[in-house]
């Protein structure tokens, strides 16, 4: 694995990300984000200092920063922790359930139209109704299909 500074291309990813939600973006300056290549690319947010340091490391950490998300394709999948700073500000693609369907969606279910709002199609950010990230999904029309959420980090170990 190798550490490298991002390219304005991945950087431009970063951003449409945030554009697609509607957020107010953090700082997202190119020395504070780096990338760590190996079987795919992860865009990682640290601080000017540690970017720096990590960068001129001969062998990579394993943990740093708050991870971003993974570049596949053209796109960049938003990791849960980068969503979950987006959604304080995400005014598009954002759904908020109540607690019957919030706890249906962290089991890993689907949520179907007749229990939603009116939502554009496409990746969305699922909240509760207080505004806490439960996790992403793709509304298609027909339900809010749950891509990843909160509770499969559990889910995995069990």
């Amino acid at each position: 694995m190798k550490i490298r500074r991002i390219t304005p291309i991945e950087l431009e990813l970063v951003k449409s990300e945030v554009a697609h939600f509607g957020a107010h973006s953090p700082p997202l300056e190119e020395d504070m984000l780096v990338v760590r290549s190996g079987a795919y690319r992860e865009i990682f947010l640290l601080t000017g200092p540690l970017a720096a340091f990590v960068e001129g490391c001969d062998e990579p950490p394993l943990y740093m920063g708050i991870k971003l998300g993974e570049v596949v394709g053209e796109r960049l999948r938003v990791s849960l922790e980068f969503a979950t700073m987006l959604a304080t500000s995400a005014t598009r693609h954002v759904v908020a359930l109540d607690e019957i369907r919030s706890t249906l969606f962290l089991y890993g279910r689907d949520i179907f139209k007749s229990h939603l709002p009116v939502l554009p199609l496409g990746r969305t950010l699922v909240t509760t109704s207080e505004g806490a990230l439960l996790g992403i999904g793709i509304y298609d029309g027909r339900k809010l299909a749950n891509v990843v959420d909160k509770g499969a980090y559990l889910r995995r170990y069990q």
